[in-house]
């Protein structure tokens, strides 16, 4: 009996969109076709990962919110405490000036370290963390309060510049410490973003005798504004919808059910055509391509496993761009916009089934993580701990010194 009578529609249609469409004749299949199998099951298996991110996605932050997150919490307020203990001995001055200085820039080290988990931090712990990082700064620095204010107004500015584009202004330049030209920056892209939208709204006035040049008008100012990855992208992005449309089009001419007289044919193309349709929507050109080798060769009487080599190259060119654009998109969909560390992100791409297993692995590392960072930060807060954490930590500045040292003598050469 025909196990596939046993198989529900789910299946077989699961099963169609992954397997191969060129199957192995009597020959061998050549390296295209064997490459255009392999192409269109890893596009299969992406579009199927890209469906399941979304539920996966909150799965991951459920379990984020209720148990890493408490983990990590617990973790930054130990960090905190340590570094405010390694300031109050600082400030009573328990070591020598040299071990002193040290202590000093370890702190400013692990401020920035403790910075990088700001989403695990609240306002205040932030602020307070943020406020020690610039006292040891201003110590390591050696100049007044005044002249280390200016310093780091200079390097705000040099920054504002190379990041932005923009010049600074003349009350950007006369600003006193970095708290004020923070507040003139915020207020630089206001009155920038007001301009912009006056702009548009002059544009729009001056160019409304017709809609088609006003669509224009928006199309050119979008394109100016984009960078060159995003032209590159979008320019892409044309070329497969031109792509898709082509084969769209040549498919619906031979299979349209209109141009059949044979009601059995007739009711065959009726189906292909809503799958046809369907891949059409959803801008599935791999599928499309599947359908083409698959469909049109099946009318003309030509068997697609001996289909020529240079058409399935083709084919295959357009596959891999498809391809490189579903990474993309699923990397896209993977780190951004959900909060996550990045550890966890990684877990996305895993399957359903090993993600509650990846997941729990991922808890207990943080947990054994947490339970040695206990046992550490108590021996660091005794004074033979601290300077044996200053030995180590003087180590490897002399360790990276050695190594910039050797770097730039072979750069030199």
């Amino acid at each position: 009996m025909d196990r596939d009578l046993f198989e529900d529609e789910f299946t077989k249609k699961e099963k169609n969109e992954i397997l191969p469409v060129i199957k192995k004749g009597k020959g061998k299949l050549t390296s295209a076709q064997q490459e255009f199998n392999r192409l269109n099951k890893k596009i299969a298996r992406l579009r199927s990962d890209l469906l399941s991110l979304p539920d996966k996605k909150r799965k991951v932050e459920a379990f984020y919110r209720e148990h890493v997150l408490p983990v990590g919490i617990e973790y930054n307020r130990i960090f905190m405490e340590l570094l405010v203990y390694w300031d109050g001995v600082y400030e009573k001055g328990e070591l020598g000036s040299a071990d002193l200085c040290s202590l000093s820039a370890i702190i400013i080290d692990r401020a920035l370290l403790l910075e990088e988990r700001s989403t695990e931090l609240d306002d205040e712990t932030l602020k307070s963390l943020q406020a020690l990082r610039r006292k040891h700064e201003f110590i390591q620095s050696g100049l007044t309060k005044r002249e280390f204010e200016k310093q780091q107004v200079r390097e705000a500015l040099a920054s504002f510049e190379l990041l932005t584009g923009y010049k600074a202004t003349a009350k950007m330049k006369k600003a006193k410490t970095g708290e004020e030209l923070d507040e003139l920056i915020r207020e630089f892209f206001e009155n920038k973003n007001k301009e912009k939208k006056e702009a548009e709204t002059n544009t729009s006035d001056d160019n409304s005798s017709t809609e088609e040049h006003a669509e224009e008008q928006e199309e050119k100012y979008t394109k100016r504004k984009m960078t060159q990855a995003e032209l590159k992208r979008k320019q892409k992005e044309e070329e497969a919808a031109k792509s898709i449309r082509s084969i769209y089009m040549a498919l619906a001419k031979t299979l349209h059910p209109d141009l059949e007289t044979d009601s059995a044919l007739r009711a065959l193309k009726e189906e292909r055509m809503k799958q046809l349709t369907e891949a059409y929507r959803n801008k599935d050109l791999a599928r499309l391509l599947c359908m083409q080798v698959e469909w049109q060769e099946e009318e003309k009487g030509i068997d697609p496993a001996i289909q020529s080599n240079e058409i399935i190259k083709g084919y295959n060119k357009i596959l891999r761009k498809q391809l490189e654009d579903l990474d993309l998109e699923m990397s896209m969909a993977v780190y951004m916009g959900s909060g996550l560390p990045g550890e966890l992100c990684a877990l996305l791409v895993v399957s359903s089934e090993e993600l509650d297993v990846e997941l729990d692995l991922f808890l207990q590392s943080e947990k054994s993580e947490l339970e040695s960072f206990k046992s550490e930060s108590k021996s660091m807060r005794s004074k033979r701990g601290i300077k044996r954490m200053i030995r180590e930590f003087d180590d490897q500045e002399d360790l990276d010194a050695a190594f910039g040292e050797v770097l730039l003598g072979l750069l030199k050469k």
